[in-house]
């Protein structure tokens, strides 16, 4: 079997834990543009409010979002398997439905010797996971073979994403032992 030379990793729950209310941001926001519970993710339905609505989006939806992300940070974990993983493959790459900026903050909290070639957040993609765009992108930017490419995760999100890209996709549980 040949070695994968690019490895895409979710952020929050596969690289590092975020200590965030997931339960009581979309209830907040859900407050302000009444979410649905539908098959659909919560950052597909925010990066519609963000197409359709710019203005609501960053006058109060971001703001809210920003917050919730910089509480999580303060008390961010790191799964130790993962980090070790990661220093494993030649081009390594976060896709992540968080602010770049809270993937940023989380990784300068710690030293833990991890600098991806590429980091993709939310603010950098039209469709965020399980939409393919992410990883697609990482691909045309890295200049690899999808054949030569794998994802980690830890959600739904990712393995659909995975799939629609058709890269090799493993889910992994999230460590909350740290």
């Amino acid at each position: 079997m040949q070695k994968k030379t690019l490895a895409i990793f979710d952020f929050d729950g596969t690289i590092a834990n975020l200590q965030i209310d997931w339960k009581k941001l979309k209830k907040t926001i859900g407050s302000i543009v009444g979410l649905k519970k539908e098959h659909t993710s919560f950052a597909t339905q925010i990066a519609s409010i963000r197409k359709n609505n710019l203005k609501l989006y960053i006058q109060k939806i971001k703001p809210i979002i920003k917050k919730y992300e910089k509480e999580g940070i303060q008390n961010v974990t790191f799964n130790p398997k993962i980090v070790k993983l990661i220093n494993k493959y030649p081009k390594t790459a976060i896709l992540s439905n968080n602010y770049k900026e809270t993937i940023l903050t989380a990784l300068s909290k710690v030293s833990l010797n991890i600098m991806p070639d590429i980091i993709i957040g939310f603010d950098d993609v039209s469709n965020p996971k399980p939409s393919p765009d992410g990883i697609l992108e990482i691909i045309r930017l890295m200049k690899v073979n999808k054949n030569n490419v794998i994802l980690y995760g830890n959600s739904w999100m990712d393995k659909k994403a995975g799939r629609l890209a058709k890269v090799k996709t493993i889910l992994i549980e999230k460590n909350n032992d740290n």
